[in-house]
């Protein structure tokens, strides 16, 4: 039968009044484990390491050794098959003289070489300038002239000495150069090396993480462990794919994920699934306090009490879930065969898991690997948007029904127009069934012109004494395109605040909104053209503004 204390963690060892070193004194097996699946969260990730062996009748004590640095003691969970009973799960830490981290005891394995490697260029360095040396003081001793002695070489030889004189200072000069480029590039590498062990090293002890379960078999048995636990630091966020072809007028979308870990451990060829639940805010929405108002009075501070003061409403809770704990540690396990439990679930009350398909390695380097959740073809209706004040550019956007069952994370984007990538753009949340709108850059193949056809000011009226100001501004719209263009233009006019300042719209002629003009109440004009290839269309958009003479009008 199954128990219910099947996953156990250290707070029971804690309350049953054992240590972890008191607990594993017996002969101990390091499981060769390996990790199997990777759940990875917004902050943190489950690992699970599977270990399968067989195992003699009494008590084996399985440790699984080298958890990561960040991992989160409490999190331990246990399952399993075979006929065995588990007695307890226990974390524990293991100090040493030397950091036993394999990544960074690799890495310090690369630093010494590539520092002796820079040292045996050094040497070699030296040696060819002492060889120029030696040389420099043979050609001064061979050319000396003493006065009233016939030089000993004839002018052949002379000419084959310099000859070997400058051949060899030539080669040691060549030798000299290479070695220092390859000193530089052992430089650069030893840099990189240092980097990533100063990261790795950064706030670590001398010591690892292990994980210790105590099974008890009645009859010699295969057992299959998967030991389970959350390590905080790896993450992961959407990133996408849009594909336009403009003439089939579809989108195809790459919906993928960017998953980041340095933890200190490979996974290697292993199940990973992307989660959208957010652990770390919490599963409980906070309470409202009542918020009272009263008058400040400076009082004196009163004296401590010499009697014990009462525990405050924290602590008070902690030695509350204390007595549980202690409660429920007393009750003895009861025997069971560990049961395996594989669940995928893609869709949650409150979260989306992503399965990606296959398995995956992501090495422990914090650098981005890609993933790839689905990749879809949409139809889609496109149209082009425009605020020429702001830039004088036609924007592209596509209409898309999202018909697949994943929601779309908020994330970057990269635009890819007809094969050509165009533009960085971002998409934001989109469930299932819904309608959006996304940018995909810009495409010039709409020419958009905006200028300012004239301003000017005019006092009128002998009683009225009103300042006036007359703006006119033209856009000019042109379809270079072998296809329609849908597009909507945008400008706006000047609000005020204030019962002095008038605003008045003169062209176009607005009364309500149409399918070509609408108005909103932030005065937002908008216009919808459609232009055939080649055509072009001028929107002409004029107003005034006036106040009373004198006064200081901030905003134009």
């Amino acid at each position: 039968m199954r128990s219910r204390l099947a996953l156990l963690s250290i707070p029971l060892l804690i309350a049953m009044g054992a240590s972890a070193q008191d607990a594993v004194t017996a002969a101990e097996i390091t499981a060769s484990s390996t990790i199997a699946k990777v759940l990875v969260y917004a902050d943190r990730a489950i690992v699970s390491r599977t270990f399968s062996a067989d195992l003699p009748a009494g008590e084996s004590r399985i440790v699984f050794d080298n958890l990561p640095e960040r991992t989160e003691a409490n999190s331990l969970q246990v399952k399993g098959s075979g006929k065995a009973v588990l007695q307890d799960t226990i974390f524990r830490n293991k100090f040493f003289s030397e950091f036993p981290d394999e990544r960074i005891r690799a890495l310090a394995a690369v630093k010494d070489e590539t520092d002796s490697q820079v040292r045996l260029r050094d040497d070699r360095i030296k040696q060819a300038n002492s060889e120029k040396g030696v040389l420099e003081k043979i050609i001064s001793k061979v050319t000396a002239q003493v006065e009233g002695q016939v030089s000993e070489l004839s002018p052949d030889k002379w000419v084959l000495m310099i000859k070997f004189y400058r051949d060899r200072l030539a080669a040691l000069d060549e030798e000299i150069r290479a070695t220092e480029a390859e000193i530089r590039a052992l430089n650069l590498d030893l840099d990189k090396t240092n980097q990533e062990l100063g990261q790795l090293q950064a706030g670590r002890q001398r010591k690892k993480n292990q994980a210790a379960v105590i099974l008890s078999l009645s009859e010699a048995s295969r057992v299959t462990l998967t030991l389970s636990y959350v390590v905080y630091g790896p993450s992961w966020q959407p990133v996408y794919d849009l594909r336009v072809n403009s003439e089939t007028r579809s989108l195809e979308l790459s919906y993928n994920a960017t998953v980041i870990q340095n933890s200190g451990e490979d996974w290697s060829n292993a199940s990973l699934s992307l989660s959208t639940a957010r652990p770390e805010v919490g599963g409980a929405q906070p309470d409202l306090a009542p918020w009272y108002l009263s008058v400040y009075e400076n009082r004196p501070t009163p004296r401590a009490s010499a009697g014990k003061a009462a525990p405050a409403p924290a602590a008070m809770n902690q030695m509350f879930a204390e007595a549980v704990d202690e409660k429920a540690a007393l009750e003895p396990a009861a025997e069971a065969d560990i049961a395996s439990a594989n669940a995928s679930v893609a869709k949650g009350a409150v979260a989306v898991m992503f399965d990606i398909s296959g398995r995956v390695s992501i090495p422990s380097d914090n650098a981005s690997h890609r993933v790839s959740i689905m990749t879809k073809s949409f139809s889609a209706a496109f149209r082009y948007s425009s605020a020429p004040k702001l830039s004088a550019y036609a924007y592209l956007k596509a209409k898309v029904v999202n018909g697949t069952d994943f929601p779309f994370l908020p994330g970057a984007t990269k635009v890819f127009l007809d094969g050509n990538f165009i533009a960085n753009s971002s998409l934001g949340l989109v469930a299932p069934a819904e309608e959006f709108w996304t940018f995909l850059g810009v495409d010039e193949g709409v020419k958009v012109e905006y200028r300012l056809l004239k301003s000017y000011k005019d006092e009128q009226g002998v009683f009225a004494q009103k300042t006036r100001f007359v703006y006119q501004y033209e856009t000019k719209i042109t379809n270079n395109k072998k296809a329609d263009a849908e597009i909507v233009v945008w400008d706006q006019l000047p609000v005020s605040t204030d019962q002095k300042i008038a605003v008045k719209l003169i062209e176009p002629k607005y009364v309500k909104d149409t399918e070509s003009l609408k108005r909103n109440k932030q005065d937002f004009l908008e216009w919808l053209l459609v232009l055939k290839p080649q055509e072009a269309r001028t929107i002409n958009l004029s107003y005034s503004v006036e106040y009373p003479i004198g006064a200081s009008v901030s905003g134009l």
